[in-house]
């Protein structure tokens, strides 16, 4: 990958560190977990998140370099009601 790559990369990981300890903090304000039970499930949680989140925002910028903003925004806004249709 080239350098440029990984500067964008450090940037998307600095704006989500960022939305995760605003979101974080809420969260510990409002709902209160159950830090126990989070604690029991860590490995599941981790595995979870790793492939969720980074692999997911990944492979959404790296196939921006093989196809249109267009066609990238429409499956993005696409998938929570795909996600809502295989859920059921």
């Amino acid at each position: 990958m080239c350098d440029r790559c990984h500067a964008t990369y450090s940037d998307h990981f600095l704006r989500w560190l960022i939305a995760a300890i605003i979101l974080f903090t809420l969260a510990q304000i409002i709902e209160k977990p159950d830090w126990k039970a989070i604690l029991r499930e860590w490995k599941v949680l981790l595995i979870l998140s790793v492939l969720g989140i980074i692999g997911y925002n990944i492979l959404l910028y790296d196939a921006l370099y093989f196809t249109t903003s267009l066609d990238a925004a429409l499956i993005n806004s696409v998938n929570p009601a795909m996600i809502a249709i295989f859920a059921a």
